[in-house]
């Protein structure tokens, strides 16, 4: 799963904004978000969440990987 970027949604924006992610392919479609929320950021998951992704294709026909939901392992 990891070939792909994952992306995790900006909460409270005014538009729909995504942010690239590290990540840990936990297999079976979940990763393991990775990193440092930046200042002034707040991310739909934080740093150690598990999560489900799916494909999703954004702006200028980008592709990658939206994480979506948490996952329960």
């Amino acid at each position: 799963m990891s070939a792909l970027q994952v992306y995790v949604q900006l909460v409270g924006e005014a538009v729909d904004c995504w942010r690239p992610v590290q990540h840990r392919d936990m297999g079976e479609g979940i990763v393991e978000i990775l990193g440092i929320v930046p200042a002034g950021e707040e991310w739909q998951f934080v740093p150690g969440s598990k999560v489900r992704c799916r494909k999703r294709r954004f702006a200028y026909g980008k592709e990658g990987l939206m994480a979506y939901e948490p996952a329960a392992l």
